[in-house]
């Protein structure tokens, strides 16, 4: 049985509707779509973005998340002194504390604190950290259509699938053109 073809959600109300359209119509990837969107829902606390010179526009992306709700911090990457950055990190959160932390923090160094933050569960972390994963193959991924991924523990694997099994049908209801955009990532 396919996860994502039995589980009906609730109708979202107008106001989350126009909120997911607005994220949808970003020019920005689609997999940092469905991130944004994810938040947007409560399924997770923050994300970070990279966007480059061919992504939205820095100044519109920022005022188009916050216009929903969103707290956007942002950090430029300087590449030039005489040329505007080459890419501009995005933290983004429903609250300022969240993405705040998200902000300071290293991902090289301080993963289980990031992952966290990035609503991985903690199981998921320390299977990232010691090494110590379980495989899920890509033929599956495409089976179950799921279009998030993470490491995924020996011991908790069954959760952690259902909750990317989650996360993809959220996005397969809610944000349709997103999810479909994604498949192919998953391939």
């Amino acid at each position: 049985m396919n996860f994502l073809e039995t589980t009906k959600l609730p109708d979202l109300s107008f106001e989350k509707k126009s909120k997911i359209k607005i994220v949808e119509n970003l020019n920005i990837g689609s997999s940092c779509k469905a991130e944004i969107i994810l938040i947007l829902l409560g399924e997770k606390p923050a994300t970070e973005y990279t966007l480059h010179p061919w992504n939205e526009d820095p100044t519109s992306f920022q005022e188009k998340l916050e216009s929903i709700g969103l707290v956007v911090i942002k950090e430029s990457i300087i590449s030039d002194t005489n040329k505007p950055p080459k890419k501009i990190d995005f933290y983004i959160a429903k609250d300022a504390k969240t993405a705040t932390k998200l902000s300071t923090l290293n991902p090289a160094v301080d993963h289980e604190e990031f992952g966290a933050l990035m609503g991985f569960p903690h199981s998921a972390i320390k299977a990232f950290l010691s090494g110590k994963r379980k495989d899920y193959p890509t033929e599956n991924k495409i089976r179950d259509g799921v279009v998030f991924g993470m490491a995924m523990s020996k011991d908790n694997f069954e959760q952690e699938l259902a909750l990317l099994k989650h996360w993809s049908n959220l996005i397969k209801q809610y944000a349709p053109d997103t999810y479909k955009s994604l498949l192919p990532i998953a391939s």
